[in-house]
């Protein structure tokens, strides 16, 4: 069993600050605290750290639409990052992932691939592959007003699964998960399959796949709902069920999904919703999972209702190991106040805050986006 060490970096991206942070958990005196406030480019809304660890790949939101790599500086008391190169996208990017061939960006209308180089800095290069994902009229409206827009209502999010090979695209506008199949010798896609989702106003915002390789969980940001997928043919993804982040008597039209992640052992499923205004928190739920990575019952084991409503966050990530009493460690970030919390979830006892940070200052209001743990 994975034992989590005494202490962790955490890097933190912001939605419209330039400013990546540095932050560490002690494990055994369940402390979290920031140790270096990073330049960066812009605001860095989602993070992805490359498969050696050296790494850290950035969306960049503002204008021009850029992508950045960083380097991840260690040998010190704690990470830092230093830029490696910023590169040219086409469209505002909400997501990427990599592995040590290329990195893959989201960005609503298309999905980018760019090449990196052997250390896996970003190379000073368009991107060499890019797949529309708009359908008729909709490509009349790709232009460079499809940033944030084009996100809410386009592709969202792209990973990997756990042996290389495919390449998962959730998108919320066309209502479907891209199957891609990748070359593990260059980094270049090829389009599988569409995979629509089982309801007409689900959304798949995140698609994230089980170890096991075969079951993918896909993330409804309209119906707030994490749906588990069997991988069928290698080519196509099959509903199997699904349970629903917030409580029956809610309403989904209050709500607006965020995040689906996996305990370190790959026994719990977690999804996260937001509240579509403030005063509606939103919610983190977990459920049991047998050992083939369907769902123990599709009711949920835990629930756990946030501080705010999480603004345009509430964003989950889970540490990659168990603690020392078997308890599943995630920061839960908040853009709406303006916090990160360390949280720990035990399938006895559900979902306790461990600690808080507040970002914002009284000065600048900063919005916490999302999490990698080092």
């Amino acid at each position: 069993m994975a034992v989590a060490p005494t202490s962790y970096d955490i890097l933190m991206g912001t939605f419209r600050s330039p400013y990546l942070y540095t932050l560490t958990f002690d494990v055994l005196a369940r402390k979290l605290q920031v140790r270096e406030v990073n330049e960066a480019t812009g605001g860095h809304n989602w993070l992805d750290v490359s498969p050696d660890g050296n790494t850290l790949y950035a969306t960049v939101w503002g204008e021009p639409p850029k992508l950045t790599s960083y380097d991840i500086v260690r040998g010190g008391e704690y990470a830092t990052t230093k830029l490696s190169r910023n590169v040219a996208s086409q469209y505002m990017s909400g997501y990427v992932c990599s592995n040590n061939k290329a990195m893959y960006s989201a960005c609503g209308p298309q999905v980018d691939t760019f090449l990196v180089d052997d250390n896996g800095t970003l190379l000073d290069q368009p991107a060499v592959q890019s797949f529309n994902l708009l359908q008729g009229q909709e490509k009349n409206k790709a232009n460079g007003t499809l940033d944030f827009g084009g996100l809410r209502h386009g592709g969202h999010s792209a990973d990997l699964s756990p042996d290389g090979t495919k390449l998962y695209v959730a998108d919320i506008g066309r209502n479907c998960v891209w199957m891609y199949h990748v070359d593990r010798e260059t980094g270049l896609l090829t389009e599988a399959s569409k995979n629509i989702a089982t309801r007409p106003h689900d959304g798949p915002r995140h698609a994230w796949p089980h170890p096991n390789g075969r079951i993918v969980y896909s993330l409804q940001e309209h119906s707030s709902y994490v749906d588990a997928f069997r991988l069928t043919d290698d080519n196509k993804l099959e509903f199997l069920e699904g349970g629903c982040i917030i409580p029956d008597e809610k309403d989904h039209d209050k709500y607006w999904a965020d995040e689906v992640r996996l305990s370190p052992m790959a026994d719990v499923v977690f999804g996260s919703t937001r509240g579509l205004e403030e005063g509606t928190p939103g919610f983190v739920t977990a459920w049991n999972l047998r050992p083939d990575g369907t769902f123990a019952s599709t009711e949920a084991t835990h629930r756990f209702q946030t501080k705010t409503s999480g603004g345009w966050a509430n964003a989950i990530a889970v540490c990659p190991n168990l603690g020392p009493n078997g308890e599943v460690f995630m920061t839960l970030t908040d853009s709406e106040v303006g916090f990160i919390q360390i949280l720990a979830y035990t399938s006895d006892k559900g979902f306790e805050v461990v600690d808080e940070l507040k970002i914002s200052t009284e000065k600048e209001h900063i919005m916490p986006a999302t999490t990698v743990w080092l």
